[in-house]
């Protein structure tokens, strides 16, 4: 698959299964597929990555607002 909206219609073809963090599994809820709570798991972290050759200034005010807001919390 290569998004996320094929990876749900794999599933409710029942041609597969997906691992989604909670808020994604809400906001794309569909009535033919199941969500269940996965227990027990650590927190998972997220981070910001590009391709080191197209880096342009937008991305790195980006990078930089994004850690600014992250350190803070």
């Amino acid at each position: 698959m290569s998004t996320l909206q094929e990876g749900l219609a794999l599933v409710q073809a029942d041609r597969g299964a997906m691992l989604l963090c909670h808020p994604t599994a809400d906001y794309y809820g569909r009535r033919a597929v199941t969500f269940v709570p996965v227990t027990g798991l650590q927190d998972s972290s997220l981070a910001l990555v590009w391709h080191r050759h197209h880096e342009t200034a937008r991305t790195r005010a980006f990078s930089q607002a994004l850690a600014a807001v992250t350190d803070a919390g």
